[in-house]
């Protein structure tokens, strides 16, 4: 007999769910509180006006997990239940790091996707990131304090003599702001996702490699070289060329809403689409392999003992929500002739493993 060993790697398909700041699950004012009646709402700028001069930043983050967060069917899905479960304790938890700008803006944590605004459906936007100054509270949970009325906050310094003026900031480029939406807890004890905290341990932090090296690079998973370029789209020579940070934010998620990212343009959206998995696959290859394989009978029982080496070491895997995401191994034994005498790990007709 032969066996063919795969290995499966599945993620659901919301993004990685986080939090908000301020806010407990054992309840907590929601972020919509007594603040916004003494002062006026925080301006956020739309993606959209950000993607007149930065193109590429903004076409990449159209298809970005981040662009997706607050419209993910899972995510209302699960924040609904959340919602019940929890009688409305829960409040802007979720919503907080799923549609920050909206929290921001006094959404409530249940206003569902259809009635919260175009602002609050561009989920984790650019002007949210780039407002971000430093923490007001414990990593995790998005506890940050933001200025969207500031300058943009960057990797380089801008005096605004072409559009705005920006801030060369160590804060956004560090794994800490990672760690602002992925770590998720409720004091005192429950851990719901321990991405950062995980990451603070790992072999990578120890040798100095970020969140964005990986996740924010040209090849997914690991740290690559950056191409060079225009910071923005404008005339040959007005913006100094630069590393080009990917704004695909490369990890396990997938869309599942019709017409992503590029509404009526299916044949954008089929491109998008297949782009998408191949970053994904190129990540999950760059994650995990399968190390060795040993067989050996044992009373006449053919024994399979699979080892796996995790290469991405700057975390668990797989990470985040184990409610969220599976990895396993998939055994298939078939005789001399082809046909299959054992398996392991696949699939019953309703698609469940």
């Amino acid at each position: 007999m032969k066996a063919i060993l795969l290995l499966s790697l599945v993620a659901c398909s919301a993004s990685t769910s986080e939090e908000q700041p301020d806010t407990q699950i054992d309840g907590v004012e929601d972020s919509a509180s007594a603040d916004s009646a003494e002062a006026p709402p925080p301006e956020y700028t739309s993606a959209k006006v950000c993607g007149n001069c930065h193109t590429r930043q903004y076409a990449e983050w159209r298809q970005s997990m981040h662009a997706y967060a607050a419209i993910s069917p899972v995510f209302e899905a699960m924040n609904a239940k959340a919602f019940r479960d929890s009688s409305g304790d829960v409040r802007t938890f979720c919503t907080g790091c799923h549609a920050p700008v909206g929290t921001a803006l006094g959404e409530n944590g249940h206003t569902p996707v259809a009635d919260r605004s175009e602002l609050s459906k561009e989920g984790v936007t650019c002007s949210y990131c780039h407002s971000a100054i430093d923490h007001d509270g414990p990593i995790g949970n998005n506890n940050l304090e933001t200025d969207p009325e500031g300058a943009i906050q960057g990797p380089f310094q801008s005096n605004g003599e072409e559009i705005h003026p920006s801030s060369e900031s160590d804060f956004i480029q560090s794994p800490e702001f990672c760690g602002s939406c992925h770590d998720v807890f409720s004091f005192p004890a429950l851990r719901i996702e321990e991405a950062f905290t995980e990451y603070k341990e790992s072999p990578a932090a120890k040798e100095g490699v970020r969140c964005q090296d990986c996740h924010m690079g040209p090849n997914p998973g690991v740290p690559a070289e950056r191409p060079m370029g225009p910071s923005a789209a404008g005339d040959p020579g007005v913006y100094p060329d630069r590393e080009q940070a990917s704004h695909f934010f490369s990890g396990p998620d997938y869309a599942l809403v019709p017409g992503w990212p590029f509404g009526e343009d299916t044949e954008a959206n089929e491109k998008a689409r297949i782009e998408s998995l191949e970053r994904t696959l190129q990540l999950l290859k760059n994650a995990i392999e399968i190390n060795s394989v040993d067989l050996q009978t044992v009373a006449g029982d053919l024994q399979i003992e699979v080892n796996l080496k995790h290469k991405g070491l700057g975390h668990g895997f797989p990470t985040g929500f184990t409610s969220e995401r599976q990895a396993w191994i998939a055994v298939t034994v078939t005789d001399n002739t082809g046909a299959v005498v054992f398996q392991s790990g696949d699939f019953d007709s309703y698609g469940d493993l």
